[in-house]
């Protein structure tokens, strides 16, 4: 009998322990991350004519949620011309998808989602990089 209240214990023990465990680590996660929230679903080009490019990604937001993320972009190397290094601010709706969003023009015909690196709430490395920072309430 004392073994079986023994084990009881120790079992509610872990339990309480089990359920304050997420609780502790989702109050470390800082509350604007963008990781599994909002994704660079797509980077891709279009010809213009020629060897002429224009530049484009989409964004999906992931959450019930309307967002605002900061979007950079950065590495993309002499044939690019970036619009912006940067978009503050930009609004996506309730699991919705932003598409169509052009970023720059170029002579870069390769320029797409297998070449560029799509970073969240990180630095960004070496190369063409898109980075999502700043997921907000939007």
């Amino acid at each position: 009998m004392i073994r079986r209240t023994f084990i009881a214990a120790i079992a509610i023990i872990a339990l309480a322990g089990a359920a304050a465990l997420p609780q502790a680590a989702r109050a470390q996660v800082p509350a604007n991350t963008c990781q599994n929230r909002m994704v660079v679903d797509t980077v891709y080009q279009a010809g213009t004519g020629g060897n002429n490019f224009e530049y484009f990604f989409q964004l999906r937001n992931a959450t019930p949620d309307a967002l605002r993320v900061d979007v950079t972009f950065s590495g993309f190397g002499p044939d690019v011309t970036l619009f912006s290094p940067s978009l503050p601010g930009v609004p996506v709706g309730a699991n919705a998808t932003l598409s169509n969003q052009r970023f720059g023009r170029g002579t870069d015909g390769q320029i797409n989602t297998g070449t560029v690196a799509r970073v969240y709430d990180a630095t960004a490395g070496k190369g063409a990089t898109i980075r999502l920072t700043n997921c907000r309430a939007g």
